[in-house]
Formats: C-alpha cells, sequence, structure tokens
C-alpha cells in the first residue's frame, strides 16, 4: 500500500450503505462526515436520538456539495435488546448492507459496571455489543456483492489477555485491564470472522483497525481517578485530530488494497501517529484462544453465526 493513504484516494461511494456504531462524535462522526462528503448512504447509529439528529442535522448544513444520505437509527450495544430492535428497524428500511464499522465502545470506566443483560460493561460494549451486532446483520450484509465488517480496537490491545477465569472481571478489576482485554477480543473477533467466512464460504471480508492517538472525546474522558487520566491531559494536545485518527478505518471500509483478516492502523511511533499500514497484534493469532471466546460470546449473547446460514456447523 502507499505510504500515505489519505481520503482523497477513497474514491466516490455513492452506491454504497455503510452502517456506523458511535457516530455522533469522535473517530465515528469523522468516518460519516468523510464518507457523506463521498455520497454514501450512511446509517449513523447511536444512544441518543435526540443527539443523534442534530449531528445529522449539522452535517448535512456543513456538506454542501454531495449526493449523500443520512439516516440516524438508535441502539445501545450494552443491550442486546436495544441491538435487537435496531437490527429489526435497519431491516424495515434499507434492503442491504455493504459496511459494517463496528466502532461504538466506553473505555476505561473507574469502578465496575454492568450492562443491562449482566455483562461487564466494557467487555459487553466493546465486545459482546459487536459481536452480537454484526451477527445479527449477516442477512443483510450478505445481500451485497462486497460485505465489509471493520471492528475499532485500540492500541490498548497491545496490553490486554483473554483470561477465561475473569472474563467478566468478577474477581478482579481494574479499569485499563478490563479495557485492554474488550480491545484485544475486538481484533480475535475480526479475524476470527475472516477465518470462518474463509472456511464455509460466507463471502465477507472481516477487518480490525485501531486510530493510534487520536484526539477525541473517549480518550479525553478515559481513565478517571488513576493516573492515566493525568497522563492523558498532557498529552491530549499532542494526539492526532480526529480525522487522520479515522483513516485507519476509512482505508480498511473503502480500499482494495485492504487484505482480508488483516489488522489495521498507524505505521508511525509506537503505532500511535502516521499514516495507515499493517498493525500487530501478536495476542490475537492463537486459534485455540480464538475458537474458545467465539463459543462462549455466542453462549452469552444467543447470537449464533451458524444459524444465518442455515445451521452451517463452525
Amino acid at each position: 500500500m502507499k505510504q500515505r493513504w489519505t481520503t482523497t484516494e477513497m474514491g466516490n461511494q455513492k452506491n454504497k450503505t455503510f452502517v456506523i456504531t458511535g457516530a455522533t462524535s469522535g473517530l465515528g462522526l469523522a468516518d460519516t462526515k468523510a464518507l457523506y462528503e463521498k455520497d454514501a448512504t450512511i446509517i449513523m447509529a447511536g444512544r441518543s436520538a435526540k443527539k443523534g439528529q442534530q449531528v445529522l442535522n449539522d452535517i448535512e448544513k456543513s456538506v454542501v456539495t454531495h449526493t449523500g444520505k443520512l439516516l440516524f437509527i438508535p441502539v445501545d450495544l450494552a443491550s442486546l435488546e436495544s441491538i435487537h430492535h435496531f437490527v429489526e428497524v435497519l431491516s424495515k428500511t434499507v434492503s442491504s448492507i455493504d459496511v459494517l464499522i463496528n466502532n461504538a465502545g466506553v473505555m476505561e470506566i473507574p469502578t465496575r459496571q454492568l450492562t443491562i443483560d449482566g455483562f461487564e460493561k466494557q467487555f459487553g460494549t466493546d465486545f459482546l455489543g459487536p459481536f452480537a451486532l454484526t451477527g445479527l446483520m449477516l442477512p443483510l450484509l450478505r445481500k451485497s456483492k462486497n460485505p465489509r465488517i471493520v471492528t475499532i480496537s485500540s492500541i490498548a490491545q497491545k496490553g490486554g489477555r483473554i483470561n477465561f477465569q475473569n472474563l467478566q472481571s468478577e474477581k478482579r478489576y481494574t479499569p485499563v485491564s478490563a479495557y485492554s482485554q474488550a480491545k484485544l477480543a475486538d481484533v480475535i473477533f475480526a479475524k476470527e470472522l475472516q477465518r470462518l467466512s474463509d472456511e464455509n464460504g460466507w463471502g465477507l471480508h472481516s477487518f480490525a483497525a485501531h486510530p493510534g492517538g487520536a484526539r477525541t472525546n473517549l480518550s479525553r474522558g478515559a481513565g478517571e481517578h488513576n493516573f492515566n487520566r493525568f497522563f492523558l491531559d498532557i498529552t491530549h494536545r499532542f494526539l492526532m485530530p480526529a480525522e487522520k485518527g479515522a483513516l485507519s478505518t476509512l482505508f480498511a471500509a473503502t480500499s482494495d488494497q485492504a487484505e482480508d483478516g488483516n489488522f489495521y492502523g498507524p505505521t508511525g511511533f509506537l503505532e500511535m501517529w502516521g499514516w495507515p499500514g499493517i498493525a500487530k497484534a501478536p495476542r490475537a493469532e492463537d486459534p485455540t484462544v480464538a475458537r474458545r471466546l467465539w463459543s462462549v460470546s455466542e453462549q452469552l449473547t444467543d447470537v449464533h453465526y451458524g444459524k444465518m446460514f442455515g445451521g452451517t456447523k463452525l
């Protein structure tokens, strides 16, 4: 791939429909604006319908030379019921989805909290939510000629470990460890989804991506009451703007150079800055861990990918 891939090389997206979670701020908003400027149809997904409609209106006013379309549908990835409802509404709204960008998430919650379904909140929102959403959206995705799924991880995945004895942080909770585990799980999911697609002929193109050190509300609010908050307060001004951090996602979502199953991120110092390229995730390569995590995730969410394909055995 070229050393400096930017949105000028993205090409027109007029005939494509995207779903972007967490589309009303940070990286998701940067993705939405960039794709809207390229004439894409975008389903913006987020928790607040009021905020979503306001952001949608602001984008439409600020981008004047386009033929793109925007629609907001609310979803809370911390709720399986909300995810099911979102997919039901989506199925009545569009006939197919070309690209799903699993972007929404929470970061380093100071104390252990639970989702409405009883999952540790970071693991539930950042990983199990996207896992369930992707599985339920497979019928819509497979109606596309070239369906892509991009799952957003973080540079924090490098410090993550999948601890099956403490997957929900019941025994011990630290904000950084829980977040890092969830983001490592995202990379494992993206790679395992590609492996299963190849093995079973599903025709999917799955990628993971991370923004490096990008300046977003998520990074700004992370790590309250710990040293990481102090560190982020100091370094926040030196981070990349969200628009540049979003390039790895946009590359994976649109570029013909993106290779199935790869993980993309900035290629500069410690993957914190720079232009999109291959990111490293050595702890995401163990097939035994991947298959066990996949099985546990299906049990926890009751979303079974094989059932979406007429009972395919995984």
